[in-house]
């Protein structure tokens, strides 16, 4: 009996040792997990390239999203009937938008009030027109932040109804006009301000 105890004992190691000694098949050095389909795999890229934009100042991010990355609004920048108007403009299509329009209210509206000014041209093309101005841009993200378009304030009411007639003479010829003169700027400022007292 003791010798039969022995051989198996023997034998339990010996099929113990050929289990660990098993070779990994040549090149191959995946885990098992690894062989597992990770349904998500795009959500987790997408979320793992926007952490360094998630961790970046929002002036910086601004400046980033103005001056590097650029982008066209496709004609998305307004707000009809309390939505966004279109999925392809940058503003709502980018994630480093979503993830800069999400801020802190108060901080972005602070922020992009402060650019109002600001003539300097940006890489965001204003279908079919022209590159916009950083103010221009501020005024359209204002309207993203706010879900309400510039003309939609009491004394610029005119303009929202007004045909087009020329590339100048057009939704974005207008607002730049309007920043251009310092009554009209301060005026439009104090109506987003009032938004964000709200």
């Amino acid at each position: 009996m003791q010798i039969k105890n022995i051989l198996l004992a023997i034998s339990l190691l010996s099929s113990i040792q050929a289990c660990t000694n098993a070779e990994t098949p040549s090149g191959n050095t995946n885990s098992r997990l690894d062989l597992v389909p990770e349904p998500d795999r795009e959500l987790r890229l997408e979320y793992e390239r926007n952490q360094a934009f998630l961790g970046m100042r929002t002036d910086s991010l601004w400046k980033y999203l103005v001056f590097q990355k650029g982008g066209c609004l496709t004609g998305g920048q307004y707000v009809r009937e309390g939505q966004r108007d279109d999925a392809n403009c940058v503003m709502t299509a980018a994630p480093e938008w979503g993830g800069f329009l999400h801020r802190e209210p108060r901080e972005l509206t602070d922020l992009l009030l402060s650019k109002l000014a600001d003539t300097a041209t940006t890489r965001i093309h204003t279908c079919p027109y022209f590159m916009a101005k950083e103010g221009e841009v501020a005024v359209y993200a204002l309207q993203q932040l706010y879900e309400m378009n510039w003309f939609d304030f009491e004394p610029f009411q005119h303009y929202r109804d007004s045909a087009s007639s020329s590339a100048r003479d057009n939704p974005q010829g207008w607002l730049q006009a309007i920043l251009q003169d310092d009554d009209q700027r301060v005026l439009l400022r104090s109506y987003w301000q009032e938004q964000t007292e709200k």
